[in-house]
């Protein structure tokens, strides 16, 4: 007879991680130490949605003590990234729907996106040569309601594409799944949106080697960085060795490879130096992935006696 293996439940688990973490002895983006590195800090829009004319202010940081570069889209010609998930446009008009500059160049389309990027000796030479730069940008109509951002005459993030519905699905059943029903509830609820505030902020160094490039980042998905920024410097996926250290929380927001990777990366390869970013908390709140912002419209079909779901033959 074979034994049954117990539950696991009410059996505490033993995490081999803890005592080093307890100690203090963990390993963050941060702690890691780069000898000659350069910061990044990215320059941000304060518009929710604005025509970007012009970014004001270049000569001056480029002037400042410490500043080695200071970048806008035109600088670094980085690809247009795709977005993630199930994205297309209405009736597959276009190839590459709702893609993203890396740093914004003719539209913001949201309070923390980047339009331009400062690299200097320290964090500190960066913010202040980044304070000089502004973004000469004709405000637009902004939506932050999703049903709101749905509807036909919505204001347009991508003016071309022609809505802002990004993808659409219909499930549908042969049979009416509510015939019979004696009570039929009809509810909206409401998920609200909401930041994901890890612990440890996003960030990235890149590192130019001989052999290549050692990226550092804090990430949930270390190898899709790596092909990315390999595809991006032109080099093989061999030639970038990416390391996801300790990472501090992710939620599923270190998912994505972000615009700001790029754009490190790039400079890296250009200034042929170390350069690596950390997000203050202030950016990370508006441009770290968010999440929910969900509305959910349902129907509930019963009968009195609190039967929900119908038989096999769709019978109550």
């Amino acid at each position: 007879m074979t034994a049954v293996p117990p539950s696991t439940f009410g059996i505490p688990a033993l995490r081999t991680e803890d005592p080093r973490f307890l100690r203090g002895e963990g390993r963050y983006l941060e702690n890691i130490r780069i000898e000659g590195s350069l910061r990044a800090v990215f320059v941000r829009s304060i518009f929710p949605h604005a025509e970007l004319s012009a970014v004001e202010g270049l000569d001056e940081a480029r002037s400042m003590p410490g500043v080695v570069a200071v970048y806008t889209a035109d600088d670094l010609d980085l690809p247009a990234q795709p977005p993630s998930g199930n994205v297309e446009a209405p009736g597959g008009e276009l190839d590459q729907p709702f893609d993203r500059e890396a740093l914004a160049r003719d539209r913001l389309r949201f309070v923390g996106e980047p339009f331009a990027v400062v690299i200097a000796e320290t964090s500190g030479q960066a913010q202040d040569a980044a304070e000089l730069i502004g973004a000469s940008a004709h405000p637009l109509d902004a939506v932050t309601d999703a049903e709101r951002a749905a509807e036909d005459d919505a204001p347009l993030l991508f003016p071309d594409i022609g809505t802002n519905v990004a993808h659409r699905f219909e499930h549908d059943w042969e049979q009416d799944v509510l015939a019979g029903a004696e009570v039929v509830v009809e509810g909206r609820f409401l998920n609200q949106r909401l930041a994901p505030v890890p612990m440890e902020a996003d960030g990235i160094a890149v590192v130019p080697d001989e052999d290549g490039y050692t990226v550092w980042v804090s990430t949930q998905v270390p190898f899709d960085v790596r092909n990315d920024v390999a595809e991006l410097l032109g080099v093989d996926r061999r030639q970038v060795h990416a390391i996801a250290p300790d990472v501090g929380g992710g939620f599923g927001s270190k998912v994505p490879v972000y615009p700001e990777y790029l754009a490190v990366a790039k400079a890296a390869k250009l200034l042929g130096r170390p350069v690596r970013w950390f997000e203050t908390r202030s950016e990370s709140m508006v441009g770290l992935w968010h999440g929910r912002a969900q509305v959910q419209h349902v129907q509930i079909g019963a009968r009195r006696d609190g039967t929900v779901a119908p038989s096999a033959g769709g019978r109550w």
